[in-house]
Parts: C-alpha cells; sequence; structure tokens
C-alpha cells in the first residue's frame, strides 16, 4: 500500500481545493437516504451497504467499511407523521459498533414508526 502525503487537495481545473484535515477529520464517513416502509430501500449512500429493518421505526445501518472504532456521531431525521414530529435517535447506549448503528423513528411518543423518508450521516 502507497501512502500520500500533502495539506491540500485540488481539482484538476485548479478552480477547488479542500484541506486534507477536512477530508480526513470532518467529512462524513458515512451517509444514507432510505425508505423505511414496507421492503426497507436504499435511494442513495456512501459507506452504507445495507439497512436491517428490526421492526416498526427500529433500524440497523450497516457499514460498508467498519468505523475505527464506536466513537462516532450520527445526526439524522425523517418525515413526519400527520401532524406530529418525527425524531431519530439511536436504539441504545449500546448501538454504536464500529460495523453498525441502530437508530429508532419515533414521533411523539415511544412508539416507533416506519418513515417513507429516513435520512442519516455518520462523522467521524
Amino acid at each position: 500500500m502507497s501512502t500520500i502525503r500533502t495539506d491540500t487537495l485540488q481539482n484538476a481545473a485548479g478552480t477547488k481545493s479542500v484541506p486534507v484535515a477536512t477530508v480526513v477529520d470532518g467529512s462524513a464517513k458515512a451517509w444514507v437516504n432510505f425508505n423505511g416502509t414496507g421492503t426497507v430501500a436504499i435511494r442513495a449512500a456512501f459507506n452504507v451497504s445495507s439497512i436491517t429493518d428490526n421492526g416498526a421505526g427500529d433500524y440497523t445501518l450497516n457499514f460498508a467499511t467498519a468505523m475505527p472504532d464506536a466513537n462516532y456521531s450520527m445526526s439524522a431525521n425523517a418525515a413526519l407523521e400527520g401532524n406530529t414530529g418525527a425524531y431519530v435517535n439511536p436504539f441504545t447506549n449500546a448501538t454504536y459498533l464500529a460495523g453498525s448503528m441502530r437508530l429508532r423513528v419515533a414521533n411523539q411518543g415511544p412508539t416507533g414508526f416506519d418513515s417513507p423518508n429516513v435520512l442519516a450521516s455518520i462523522f467521524r
């Protein structure tokens, strides 16, 4: 394996550039946009290989390439159901694993629900 060491990445035209630290430390390490109703289906994703449907509003995001460890951050949202707001949170404190992340979509109460639009980003 070869190593490239540089401080800045630039497009071929030389019109756009980004510090390497932004790519290594600041960019999303995984993201997904999926339909959580019926047969769960990924619309678009980066580093999410599949989604496991564990029940109503209960999903596991499986990473194509595992995170270095479980110390990452998840930001997510979901479509609204009727007039109630939806929220997405980790299912339990034990859901942050290097190879996967379990999350729950719910409305105002404790009951999970399947959302037609679930979006999640993972940063490490």
